[in-house]
């Protein structure tokens, strides 16, 4: 029996026991474990709570987060670089008239660039560098709208 945290409809803190049945291989004598549905086997939380906390992490503290879904901070931050993974693989770059370019230390100082007219976030680069910002920037669709 394991415990997992998770979230009800409700969005109310839950906790869960989990059952999974073990089984043994015939020909190599391997034990393997059953994954049901629903539960993240990176963490020790349901994948409902891990999806909840990737939405909150990209306009909340990590730490008002944690408070929230009464999680340690370390694991809320751990669900960040997933988060940004995914939006990554779903957003669709639009270059901006007025391009705002900052900084902010995650694991390491970062390069990020928001559309200042729409105030919204356009990327996150891995690096900071002159180098790789401008490389970057040149790769955008319509470099020259850029003011």
């Amino acid at each position: 029996m394991e415990a997992r945290r998770a979230l009800n409809a409700g969005l109310q803190r839950v906790g869960l026991l989990v059952q999974r049945q073990r089984y043994r291989c015939r020909q190599c004598r391997r034990a393997c474990v059953d994954a049901p549905p629903g539960l993240d086997d990176q963490r020790q939380v349901t994948e409902r709570l891990t999806i909840f906390v990737a939405q909150q992490v990209v306009t909340r503290p990590f730490t008002a987060a944690a408070t929230e879904v009464g999680l340690d901070e370390r694991t809320v931050r751990a669900v960040f670089p997933d988060a940004v993974d995914a939006w990554d693989r779903t957003r669709t770059l639009v270059t901006s008239n007025i391009l705002g370019i900052d900084e902010v230390v995650l694991d390491r100082p970062r390069c990020i660039l928001t559309n200042v007219e729409e105030h919204t976030l356009l990327d996150i680069l891995p690096h900071r560098t002159y180098e790789r910002v401008l490389a970057h920037l040149r790769h955008l669709p319509q470099p020259d709208q850029v003011h």
